[in-house]
């Protein structure tokens, strides 16, 4: 889900970067940033929060009453609603057509599927009277396992009195309820260890890294630095001569063959 979401974010980067004005590309890039870091702040249980608020603005993503404004829960959502009425209003203005206005709200719309994706399994896939029944069955039976033996034993106590002690059933008995017990208790603990991976923990997600490579593309495609000297040459003869020398190579393997 994270690797869908990041995909989205960038999808979003280059649309508003490729279709929007050269003076709104870095406000609709940043905010485009602003959505998938609050995403992530929401998976985390930080979206709310002063700590989120306090990432945010370190990594100086957002100014003056944005924070604010944000709707309390939503504020993702509320951040691409503002990338939206942007573009709606330079729409309005006549600075961009109808089919970039589409082009950039099926990229917003995309983004906000893919981060419901992303949280609503946190939020909602284990119900809490799922994991109560499977909680109460699993305890039940180590419960009823581990007094049936502690019979067993007694039985054996009973039988051949303290040479029990030095038979090697005794302790493969109990190297098996051990072991019984270890197996039907370790799926709480690895669903409790594994299961939200955007934490900050050596095994999560690194978000840090994933972050700053969303960043760094969205300053880049915002102020145009990956747009190449040939975007702005009129002479396409380059290209030509490259995509004819492709179909002689391509046709001559052809006959090779």
């Amino acid at each position: 889900m994270s690797g869908a979401l990041c995909g989205a974010t960038r999808n979003l980067l280059i649309n508003v970067a490729s279709l929007a004005p050269q003076e709104e590309r870095t406000l609709l890039a940043r905010w485009s940033i602003l959505g998938f870091e609050l995403t992530v702040l929401k998976a985390r249980y930080l979206i709310d929060t002063e700590e989120g608020r306090e990432y945010l603005e370190l990594s100086e993503l957002i100014v003056g009453n944005e924070w604010d404004k944000m709707v309390d829960g939503d504020r993702h959502t509320s951040v691409w609603y503002w990338i939206q009425e942007k573009a709606s209003e330079l729409n309005k203005k006549g600075i961009i057509d109808a089919h970039r206005l589409q082009t950039i709200c099926n990229a917003v719309i995309l983004s906000r599927d893919k981060a419901n994706d992303l949280m609503s399994p946190i939020d909602r896939d284990q119900p809490p009277p799922y994991i109560f029944v499977c909680a109460i069955l699993i305890n039940v039976n180590l419960l009823l396992y581990s007094v049936a033996k502690g019979m067993v034993w007694s039985t054996w106590m009973n039988d051949v009195g303290g040479s029990v002690f030095i038979e090697p059933r005794l302790y493969c008995d109990i190297l098996i309820l051990y072991a019984y017990t270890l197996i039907f208790s370790q799926p709480f603990d690895v669903c409790a260890l594994l299961y939200n991976p955007f934490g900050p923990r050596d095994i999560d997600i690194p978000h840090g890294n994933v972050g700053k490579g969303i960043r760094k593309l969205g300053a880049s495609l915002a102020v145009g630095q990956s747009l190449p000297d040939t975007m702005y040459n009129t002479s396409r003869d380059n290209d030509r001569i490259t995509l004819l020398n492709g179909f002689e190579i391509e046709k001559a393997e052809r006959d090779l063959a």
